[in-house]
């Protein structure tokens, strides 16, 4: 099968770039993704008690772009947050999650594969563009000096706030601290909090 483009990484970018493709230029595309799941960051899922989770951490979106805004909400529903609309004019999680969304922004004339490396298929491949969203060490096969990027670990803690502050006073924090339930109003769930720790790189990407 021939096809228009072939878009390398099914993160939010490359989804983005396929429906955007698919809907405004009516090419028919396919997209390539290395791990067995579509969002990349963004990708999250429900665990055994029905609680909505991100494999990476809960992201919220945040725009002040008034057709931005009306582009997402064109393929989900969206638990605003108005008591912070200060900072941004619009602010908020798509019900049901990003990889719900992301589903819902891929029709019929995207074709995806996953569990795929792109560069032991596309010589198998027929296409007129190709664009590539992954990471740029890998696409010129770490030939050059390797860039430093900020890397997160994760663990769950099923613990009250008392239990992980009282000794505040000995802990900083060098990421996020999330509790989901403040961040899903359509179910009741446990206070599941997640710590996010910043892996410490030096800082220095001269090789960009």
């Amino acid at each position: 099968m021939y096809f228009d483009y072939v878009i390398v990484g099914a993160g939010v970018c490359g989804i983005t770039l396929a429906e955007r493709i698919v809907t405004e230029m009516k090419n028919n595309v396919l997209l390539i993704e290395k791990k067995n799941y579509i969002g990349g960051k963004c990708f999250d899922y429900y665990d055994e008690k029905g609680n909505l989770k991100g494999k990476y951490g809960l992201h919220v979106f945040y725009t002040d772009l008034q057709h931005v805004w009306n582009y997402v909400n064109c393929f989900a529903q969206w638990d605003t947050m108005e008591q912070h609309s200060s900072l941004y004019k619009y602010i908020g999680i798509p019900i049901g999650g990003y990889t719900k969304m992301f589903k819902n922004m891929l029709n019929k004339k995207v074709k995806i594969l996953l569990n795929t490396n792109y560069k032991e298929t596309i010589k198998d491949i027929k296409y007129n563009k190709l664009i590539y969203t992954g990471e740029l060490d890998y696409y010129f096969d770490y030939k050059f000096k390797p860039i430093d990027y900020d890397s997160y670990t994760s663990f769950d803690r099923y613990k009250n706030y008392y239990e992980l502050t009282k000794y505040e006073k000995d802990v900083t924090f060098l990421g996020g601290l999330t509790e989901y339930k403040h961040f899903t109003m359509d179910r009741s769930i446990d206070c599941t909090l997640k710590l996010f720790y910043k892996d410490i790189f030096p800082v220095d990407n001269n090789c960009l």
